[in-house]
C-alpha cells in the first residue's frame, strides 16, 4: 500500500516538474525582456506642461461661462414656464459642472 502511493507521488512529482520548468522558463524571459523606465528631462516636458496649464484653464473658463450661459437659459426658460427649456438649461448647468470639474481633477491629479 505504502510503495503504492510513494509511486504515485512520484509520478505527480515528475509531471509537476515539467510544469514547474516551464513556469521558470516564462518567468526568466518576462523579467530579461521586461523594460526600463525612463524619465525625460524636464527641459522636454516644460512645453508639455505649459500646454497642460493653459488647456485646463480654458476648459475651465469655458465651464463657467457655461454654467452662466446655462443659469440665464434657465431663468427665461423659468419667466416664460416652458418645462422643456428648464430641463435644458439645467443639463446645460450639468455641463458647464462637469467641465469645470474635470480641468479641477486635472489639475489635482497632474500636480
Amino acid at each position: 500500500m505504502l510503495k503504492k502511493i510513494l509511486v504515485n507521488v512520484k509520478e505527480n512529482v515528475n509531471k509537476f516538474k515539467g510544469t514547474m520548468t516551464t513556469i521558470v522558463k516564462a518567468v526568466m524571459i518576462a523579467y530579461m525582456t521586461l523594460p526600463e523606465q525612463v524619465y525625460a528631462s524636464s527641459s522636454y516636458l516644460n512645453p508639455l506642461n505649459n500646454l497642460k496649464t493653459a488647456f485646463v484653464s480654458i476648459v475651465a473658463a469655458a465651464g463657467v461661462i457655461v454654467i452662466g450661459y446655462g443659469g440665464v437659459k434657465f431663468g427665461i426658460s423659468f419667466k416664460k414656464m416652458d418645462q422643456n427649456g428648464e430641463h435644458d438649461a439645467i443639463y446645460t448647468i450639468i455641463a458647464g459642472g462637469v467641465m469645470t470639474g474635470i480641468s479641477a481633477l486635472m489639475t489635482l491629479l497632474t500636480s
